[in-house]
């Protein structure tokens, strides 16, 4: 039983395989179109995985991210009540160390947009709040930035928007950066221990590691808990959801799927791009295990279905408390972990090997086997496969060309100069027939260079009207919640309600404003994608008038942003507005406001705490149009530069040809020509028909549509043009 697998392995199998076909494929004659495939293989080399762990507080995800990744005690567990700090741990990335990290510190200013808030929101909330006071926003904040200055003195702002930097990572210094920091008896925090010493001033920690369990390079995030009170933190967290491939996410079996848990799920549900595992932790608290755990997951279950419908998402039950004895503890505490009735009717009742080793046992009633695998699979059928496809989609058009342009080549190869005994006439005939195809091939050229031009300016133009679009929808959105809810506080008005509470119902808000997002930015990549592909059509149509097709459908698969993750969140400390006695709903007539005045601050107060989560959907969509019409346009220019310089080095050869047709020519002349021709026939024939086997190897393995095999039939023998 593989009781300890490791993460992305099959993934790892599929990178390299792809890598070793590229390899074999390397043009060393042809510069430019080697580049292509040196790219490619960099680029699967750089591929990597990202995994967020999230959840509410004391839900055990340090734990469970320790034992996941073989870090032991690395992060922080029971000196602190919350992990304060993102902390992203670096798998095995090629393009980083593999070992040490960077701490990164807030700024001056972070400090200060932390302190203020949005000062119109805020002044409206005084002005339409009679007796709100500002500084209780303040209060949290201020508590926080005066415990950093109080424990670290006269470093304080020195520190202000620095990287530290370690060569060598320890538990103890991540401690110090990352942990809320030790408790006293009171449930108070010990400013005199080192334990979070820079924790209140610390943005985000970046931790460099060896592969260890990861066969591909991952970043391992552990985030703060998802009922985190700093919105600053909050903002950072969810801003890394949009670069995150799965989603871990960790409940406590105490108090699984809470109101909070639900609304996390539902917000990553929505976005398809993107897979979710949630891990039932702490179940070794438990009294009768194999009763009550199969029942919590039964009722979590129903309680997933129902409100979430059919989305994909794997439940697994588990504790990584048991992981962690399995893996690091002596004999006699796995002993003592695995030696109770309840753990092995436990086991029986899961299906766990009884003949297993007690460690081994442990390990997989833990759940830590059955969530690595649940990673793995992931990992491949998601960011994985689209790295794969990605790259297989331009390598397909590049070895179509290539193979296209190779038999064109080869067809010139194949004109053999007989000897008709008019030297003269097949001199000028021969030469006639280079120039003309030197010029065309250079008019070519440039039309590509042009055609290029004129498509960039205007995919750049409309790239900036569907942002301008999806922002006009938003916001239009917006504006008909506002005068909704301003509209339900009027009726409140009139009636006399008594009640003391008023609530924005922002869940409803974020779906609407998460859906609106989507559909506009589906409706924009469809417009630009129609523009890209007008584009490759018109470049496919110029190159194959004179040399081959480029195979432009397979080129423009797999671009990056299918869809987007517009993560929507109001960034209000307002949601609820209190409404004491002592106010009261006609708290206007006291302060000589009238109805509709009130009615007019409500509509901008509630419009300037939406602001900042519209700004933020709004740059998400932009970016995506941005970076899928950056990629479409790179790879088509990277396509069409490889097809320019074989035209120039065409033309270069063509003019050898003439100069030595023009130095003079007789019978030995032509017979050398027809050797060397010869030659190079019989090389291109082994280029054509190695690109035409790779060709197919790829279409098999990784691409997603066949391609035509009218393209990959190999050449068996020549047949001379006579001239």
């Amino acid at each position: 039983m593989d009781v300890i697998p490791t993460v992305g392995n099959q993934s790892r199998v599929n990178i390299e395989s792809l890598k070793k076909l590229i390899n074999s494929q390397r043009q060393p004659e042809f510069p430019e179109v080697d580049a292509m495939f040196a790219k490619a293989v960099d680029f699967l080399d750089q591929c990597h995985v990202r995994i967020s762990v999230v959840g509410q507080v004391k839900a055990g995800k340090s734990t469970l991210i320790n034992v996941l990744s073989g870090t032991k005690d690395l992060l922080p567990t029971e000196v602190n009540p919350w992990t304060a700090v993102i902390t992203n741990l670096h798998f095995g990335h090629l393009d980083k160390p593999h070992g040490g990290g960077v701490f990164q510190l807030f700024s001056e200013d972070e400090w200060q947009r932390m302190l203020e808030g949005d000062k119109e929101a805020r002044a409206l909330a005084e002005d339409f709040l009679p007796g709100f006071d500002s500084t209780v926003l303040k209060k949290q904040v201020e508590e926080m930035q005066e415990k950093a200055r109080k424990r670290l003195g006269s470093l304080y702002k020195h520190l202000l928007g620095k990287r530290h930097h370690f060569n060598k990572i320890t538990s103890e210094i991540l401690e110090r950066y990352v942990s809320a920091g030790h408790q006293d008896t009171d449930g108070e925090i010990d400013e005199s221990a080192n334990a979070g010493r820079f924790s209140g001033i610390t943005k985000a920690a970046e931790v460099y590691l060896e592969p260890g369990p990861f066969s591909i390079p991952v970043t391992l995030s552990d985030t703060p808990g998802i009922n985190d009170p700093f919105l600053v933190r909050d903002e950072i967290t969810t801003n890394s959801f949009r670069d995150t491939d799965i989603f871990v996410v960790a409940l406590s079996i105490h108090q699984a799927l809470g109101v909070a848990d639900m609304a996390l799920l539902k917000m990553l549900s929505r976005h398809s791009g993107k897979s979710t595992v949630i891990f039932v932790n702490r179940i070794d608290e438990v009294d009768n295990l194999a009763v009550d755990v199969p029942k919590v997951l039964e009722t979590l279950e129903k309680k997933l279905k129902s409100e979430m419908g059919g989305v994909n998402y794997k439940l697994i039950a588990g504790s990584a408390h048991w992981g962690h004895i399995a893996h690091y503890a002596n004999e006699k505490a796995i002993m003592a972990a695995s030696g109770s009735a309840e753990f092995n009717a436990y086991c029986a009742k899961i299906g766990v090997d009884s003949a297993l080793a007690p460690r081994d046992r442990l390990i997989a009633a833990s759940g830590l086997s059955e969530l690595r695998h649940a990673l793995s699979d992931r990992i491949a059928e998601g960011p994985v496969k689209s790295a794969l496809a990605k790259t297989a989609s331009e390598l397909n058009s590049a070895m179509g060309m290539l193979e296209k342009l190779l038999r064109e080549r080869l067809k010139n190869e194949e004109v053999v100069l007989l000897d008709v005994g008019d030297i003269p006439s097949i001199l000028e005939s021969e030469k006639n027939r280079l120039i003309t195809h030197i010029n065309t091939l250079a008019d070519l050229a440039d039309e590509l260079d042009s055609n290029e031009d004129q498509t960039r300016a205007k995919l750049l133009e409309n790239g900036e009207i569907v942002a301008k679009s999806i922002t006009n929808t938003i916001e239009a959105t917006l504006s008909c919640y506002v005068d909704g809810q301003s509209s339900e506080l009027a009726a409140a008005f009139s009636s006399g309600n008594t009640a003391k509470k008023w609530s924005l119902d922002t869940a409803a808000l974020r779906q609407r404003i998460e859906e609106q997002t989507l559909a506009s930015y589906q409706e924009g990549r469809t417009e630009m994608d129609g523009l890209i592909a007008k584009f490759a059509t018109v470049t496919d149509g110029k190159v194959s008038a004179v040399l081959a097709e480029i195979d432009i459908e397979n080129l423009l698969e797999n671009l990056p942003h299918e869809t987007i993750f517009p993560g929507f969140k109001p960034t209000t400390t307002l949601v609820d507005i209190e409404l004491v006695n002592d106010r009261g709903w006609r708290f206007w007539e006291k302060t000589k406001m009238k109805k509709d005045a009130a009615i007019d601050r409500v509509q901008k107060l509630i419009r300037q705490e939406m602001l900042s989560g519209v700004k933020i959907c709004c740059k998400t969509a932009s970016l995506a149009i941005a970076e899928r019409t950056g990629e479409a346009l790179s790879r088509i220019a990277k396509v069409k530069k490889a097809a320019r310089d074989l035209i120039v080095d065409e033309i270069n050869t063509l003019k050898k040809e003439i100069e030595t047709l023009v130095q003079g020519i007789n019978k030995e002349t032509i017979l050398q020509i027809n050797t060397k021709r010869a030659t190079r026939a019989k090389a291109r024939r082994e280029q054509v028909n190695r690109l035409a086997k790779a060709k197919d190897e790829l279409a098999k393995n990784f691409l997603t549509k066949p391609s035509n095999s009218a393209d990959s039939r190999a050449v068996s023998g020549s047949k001379a043009r006579h001239e």
